[in-house]
């Protein structure tokens, strides 16, 4: 390996500077989703990421494994949502935990256990009908009180029903999604739509005095 790609002298750094670099490399921002089995009716699921992992810089040595487990929690591959054993490492502070359409957030929001719920901070909800967004969202103010962000893709809301399953995540879609929490895109910051403000002042008293940011946001999304 050339010294361009190296740096033998990592180990030379100051603890809080090598601390820190650790932190940057495991801070990737990147989506977590579940995959199911569309012939199985959501009975066989695979946790996955699509994107961007962060956690390997956390495999590297032993300093880096130690700040990997104070700063993500494992999200399952096994039991309930998994077609074999293992988990994940997630950093919710910058994972978007995608939820889809209405069959596949509940089979999702099924699977997971109460420790992962609670970790969440970050989710992307692709409804095609009100009602499904009010659903998840009731359910998401009951079981996930970290959090802090709702991406709300408007995908033909209102004018097509809820289909049986839902598409795979697209890496274009999840980078989009990946980019929302901590931003400043918001209701209405791609055009100004007044269902879009009334679609969310009907969502905000499911999470009492403190809502999560909700963003809505078209389709097709910018670029995409």
């Amino acid at each position: 390996m050339s010294e361009t790609k190296t740096f033998t002298r990592f180990g030379n750094l100051p603890t809080e500077l090598r601390l820190i670099i650790w932190s940057e490399a495991l801070s990737v921002r990147s989506v977590w989703a579940a995959v199911f089995d569309k012939l199985a009716e959501f009975r066989s699921r695979l946790a996955t990421r699509v994107g961007p992992a962060s956690y390997p810089a956390g495999l590297a040595c032993g300093e880096s494994r130690w700040l990997l487990e104070q700063s993500h929690v494992k999200f399952p591959r096994g039991p309930g949502l998994a077609t074999g054993p293992g988990a994940y490492w997630v950093d919710p502070e910058s994972t978007t935990v995608y939820l889809g359409r209405a069959p596949h957030a509940r089979a999702t929001l099924d699977a997971l256990g109460a420790d992962e719920l609670r970790q969440i901070r970050h989710v992307a909800l692709r409804p095609c009908q009100y009602w499904s967004i009010y659903e998840a969202c009731r359910r998401l103010a009951k079981e996930c009180p970290a959090l802090r962000t709702i991406i709300i893709h408007c995908d033909g809301l209102g004018h097509v029903s809820e289909p049986l399953v839902s598409e795979d995540l697209s890496p274009e879609l999840a980078a989009y999604y990946a980019t929302i929490p901590g931003s400043s895109i918001g209701v209405g910051d791609w055009n100004e739509n007044f269902d879009d403000l009334q679609l969310v002042s009907s969502l905000e008293p499911c999470f009492g005095d403190s809502p999560p940011m909700f963003h809505v946001v078209p389709s097709p999304s910018p670029g995409l």
